[in-house]
């Protein structure tokens, strides 16, 4: 009878600590209607200098899918241009899993495994285990996820504060700068007319990769929506093409140049707006 009472005992802590772990697990993503997040968003380049960027993340609601699991309604939005996503996603009770609803497949897709522990795989991700990560003024529990090239970290009770990613080719990074955490506010959100300030640039970026071949990406980004030409020239000035001839948004902007059938050799790349040009050179190497 001891014996039973013992195992039944032994039973009975095993549960209590596991429902501790799993509760402490989504403590790294808490899911709640009404909370929300300011990131500062960073390209981390020195040719042109960096550029800061803000986005918010919001959960305005939530909803049951077919699969009969109830996902929250995300809502992100880029201040820079008022651009908006939407996403759900949600903590699997037993799991501890982060998954996303991929509406296309109508499935859930696997982000991070909130348990993972040090050396783990989750998804394409490893998990480089528990650091801390200094917020809001103070040392906090975080669980690190990372590839070759990327790594972002959840900070326990405020959810995804970090991250950077050069896979892409063009070095970014996320920090958190405010969040509202079940009606708790840690942090103080910018003004209106702080992000403005930031943002408002008029830049041409040099095109990634540099050289190329064939294909390469040209960035710039706008203060205001204005009328914008983007043409290529070869190094004698003689027109090549024209990538854009249209009114865009402010913001950050991105064009594929494609250099297939042209020879290799060093090319200018020039954009217009307002009665203002930049230009910049780029180099096709076959």
């Amino acid at each position: 009878m001891k014996s039973k009472a013992l195992i039944l005992l032994l039973f009975a802590f095993s549960a209590m600590s596991y429902s501790q772990s799993l509760d402490s697990a989504k403590a790294f993503y808490p899911l709640q209607v009404g909370n929300n997040w300011l990131y500062q968003y960073e390209f981390r380049v020195t040719n042109p200098p960096s550029r800061v960027y803000y986005y918010t993340a919001q959960i305005i609601g939530d909803t049951l899918m077919q699969n009969g699991m109830r996902y929250f309604t995300f809502v992100r939005t880029n201040l820079s241009n008022q651009g908006s996503t939407k996403s759900f996603e949600r903590v699997d009770s037993v799991t501890a899993n982060l998954y996303s609803w991929d509406s296309a497949l109508a499935k859930d897709n696997l982000i991070d495994s909130l348990r993972a522990q040090g050396g783990d795989l989750s998804g394409k991700w490893a998990c480089f285990g528990n650091s801390t990560l200094t917020l809001f003024g103070s040392a906090t529990l975080a669980k690190g996820f990372g590839v070759t090239g990327g790594t972002h970290s959840y900070a326990y009770g405020y959810g995804y504060a970090y991250s950077f990613d050069e896979v892409s080719g063009f070095p970014y990074g996320y920090s958190l700068l405010y969040a509202r955490i079940n009606g708790i506010e840690h942090g103080t959100p910018l003004a209106v007319e702080e992000v403005q300030t930031t943002l408002l640039q008029f830049q041409l970026y040099q095109n990634f990769p540099n050289p190329f071949n064939p294909v390469t990406q040209i960035r710039f980004s706008l203060e205001a929506r204005s009328h914008v030409t983007l043409k290529v020239f070869s190094i004698l000035g003689q027109e090549i093409a024209t990538l854009l001839d249209e009114t865009k948004s402010a913001g950050e902007h991105q064009i594929e140049f494609k250099g297939a059938n042209l020879a290799s050799g060093v090319y200018l790349y020039r954009l217009s707006a307002n009665n203002r040009v930049l230009s910049k050179l780029m180099m096709l190497l076959k």
